[in-house]
C-alpha cells in the first residue's frame, strides 16, 4: 500500500484545506498519516487518516490574556494603516509603519 505524510501548519486555514485531499488519497487505497496539533486529531481521524501529534505542539493561538486588537495593531492590520498604506491618491505611502 502506498503511504504519504501531511505536515500542515497546525492552524485552521493550512489543516481545513488539505483534509479533502487527505480523505481523496485515503479513499483511493493510500495509507495517509497528518503531522498536526492535538486539536486536529479528530478531524483527521474522521476521513480515515492517522493523526500524529508531535511532542512539542506547533499551533498558533493568541493567548487569551493577550488583548488581540493590540497584537494585530501591532502587525500593522489596521484599518487605518491599510488606507494610510494605500493612500488617498492611489499611490504607496509608508505611513503607521516602522522603518
Amino acid at each position: 500500500m502506498a503511504g504519504c505524510v501531511f505536515v500542515p501548519y497546525s492552524a485552521d486555514g493550512h489543516v481545513n484545506p488539505m483534509l479533502p485531499v487527505a480523505a481523496e488519497l485515503v479513499r483511493r487505497g493510500v495509507r495517509v498519516k497528518v503531522v498536526a496539533g492535538a486539536r486536529f486529531a479528530a478531524r483527521i481521524a474522521a476521513i480515515g487518516a492517522i493523526p500524529v501529534i508531535p511532542a512539542l505542539d506547533h499551533e498558533v493561538a493568541v493567548p487569551p490574556s493577550w488583548n488581540l486588537s493590540a497584537v494585530i495593531d501591532q502587525c500593522g492590520l489596521t484599518a487605518r494603516r491599510r488606507r494610510a498604506w494605500r493612500g488617498g491618491s492611489g499611490r504607496c505611502v509608508r505611513a503607521g509603519f516602522p522603518g
